[in-house]
């Protein structure tokens, strides 16, 4: 499924959250469009046209910077470019005070920008895929440096990454809300230990553990988890994860977690399917066409004639199984979105009304107050979020992650 700007714009930010590194968002001729952090004093990558055209054919790729500092990138069916840094994959990098870089694990940058690349485009790539395309000969030697230094740091510590298999074992059963399986995949016989990326054990578990909730948090979403959820209830896991002061209990939490997701998938796939058994093909004919065309003026009559049923049918039929008229409906989702840009977008109250198709800024107020009961400023400055580089910000100078 390819989402809209909207709902990659509110991805970004929440998965901005989710690995502490800002992302940046390019069109296709190489002109910032989003800065998701949402500060001046993040660095921007500089970079030639014939860089922005390689990155955009591969899809998903790095781009070196500076000396060990990269930046991921993943490109949209548009030809956007997002771009994730400045990255340092070592724990103990000395970052330069002009020049602040973002720690992150190497396996950590290039799960998020598959995540991110699946999310815009509907095409899933996997780590195997990311490693080819980037094995040009011109990249093969950092991308090998990169990947090399990472396991040499590993080794170094005398510790060993779980075996892949096993952990995809566990994500398959988030995938597929099967608790007993995850059980069994948690219980597995240990290759080694969990790998080290900081010199501080309780830290570098830490880091381990938001690795495995981001993991878990994607695994849960294909699962059918609905995304704002699953970004919320991850966030919540990563505020337990921080507090923790012991490997006992940052396991103990993280396996929580994962029991969590594993349970919420379950649940909700078991609802849908009840829901389908009582859903009738028509009234879902006519949401998903109200959701394609939010932003325009969307009429009965057009629905009707989409579906192929007589307008004062489905009208009736509407009102009877959902208990709400069509154009209610529609006024309530153009609101439930607008309510998303008006939290996670810098977009004025008059941009949001044009984009969906409101009269005025006026009507769009007044509309939006019926339903919400409360203007669209009074709703932002209610929910707005913080400012990501005030509370979520670690820069490598200062704190590891």
């Amino acid at each position: 499924m390819i989402h809209t700007n909207l709902n990659v714009d509110k991805f970004c930010r929440h998965l901005e959250k989710v690995i502490h590194v800002p992302i940046i968002k390019f069109d296709a001729e190489n002109k910032l469009l989003v800065n998701y952090a949402g500060s001046d004093h993040i660095q921007l990558p500089h970079f030639s046209e014939e860089e922005g055209k390689r990155l955009r054919e591969i899809k998903v790729g790095i781009m070196n910077s500076d000396d060990d500092v990269v930046f991921g990138a993943a490109a949209d069916c548009e030809e956007n470019l997002f771009l994730i840094g400045p990255v340092c994959f070592y724990a103990d990098y000395k970052s330069l005070p002009q020049n602040p870089a973002f720690y992150c694990p190497f396996l950590t940058l290039v799960e998020a920008l598959l995540m991110l690349y699946d999310y815009m485009t509907g095409t899933e790539m996997n780590y195997i895929e990311f490693m080819k395309n980037n094995s040009s000969i011109q990249y093969e030697r950092n991308i090998e440096e990169m990947r090399s230094q990472y396991h040499f740091r590993q080794q170094e510590n005398g510790w060993l990454h779980n075996s892949y298999m096993q952990e995809e074992r566990e994500q398959s059963a988030i995938r597929e809300g099967d608790i007993e399986k995850l059980k069994n995949a948690i219980e597995e016989p240990r290759i080694g230990r969990l790998g080290v990326s900081s010199q501080n054990i309780i830290r570098s578990a830490k880091n381990n553990c938001i690795t495995v909730m981001a993991i878990s948090v994607r695994s849960a979403i294909e699962g059918g988890l609905d995304s704002e959820e699953a970004f919320q209830l991850g966030d919540n896991y990563m505020a337990q994860i921080e507090n923790q002061n012991s490997v006992k209990s940052l396991t103990a939490v993280t396996r929580n977690a994962e029991m969590e997701l594993t349970r919420i998938v379950a649940e909700r796939n078991r609802k849908k399917q009840e829901k389908m058994k009582n859903t009738n093909p028509y009234i879902e004919s006519c949401k998903k066409y109200i959701y394609k065309h939010l932003h325009e003026k969307i009429l009965v009559h057009e629905i009707a004639d989409a579906i192929g049923l007589n307008e004062s049918y489905l009208s009736n039929l509407f009102r009877q199984k959902e208990e709400i008229t069509i154009t209610d409906y529609i006024m309530r989702q153009k609101i439930y979105y607008a309510q998303n840009l008006l939290i996670y977008s810098d977009y004025s109250y008059t941009d949001i009304a044009y984009y969906f198709d409101f009269s005025s800024r006026s009507h769009f107020g007044a509309t939006f107050k019926k339903v919400t009961g409360m203007t669209p400023k009074q709703y932002r400055d209610q929910n707005r979020e913080k400012s990501f580089l005030e509370n979520e910000r670690i820069l490598i100078k200062t704190q590891v992650f």
